[in-house]
């Protein structure tokens, strides 16, 4: 049951993170940004990306809270500046 759980957890983490790294989207563009690059060159940016990528949200997730404490920034205010930038993208 605890296996299911955190298989779970994981699944619902990746689908939120998911939309954040837009690989979609990103990926073209790393492409046509290395175009003459070679494949070692394009797999160390990859690597670095991934790193740096992943660090960050490390910290959001550590210290997020404390964070938009310091500048101010509440949850609901977060949601509705977050509802206004989807909206204009839409």
């Amino acid at each position: 049951m605890l296996n299911m759980l955190n298989i779970g957890l994981a699944l619902t983490t990746f689908m939120a993170l998911f939309p954040i790294a837009n690989p979609f989207s990103t990926a073209p563009v790393f492409l046509a940004i290395t175009q003459g690059d070679s494949e070692q060159k394009r797999a160390k940016q990859v690597r670095m990306a991934i790193i740096y990528m992943f660090a960050i949200l490390v910290v959001f997730l550590v210290a997020g809270t404390m964070i938009l404490n310091f500048f101010g920034i509440s949850i609901p205010g977060l949601r509705i500046a977050g509802g206004i930038m989807i909206a204009r993208i839409a």
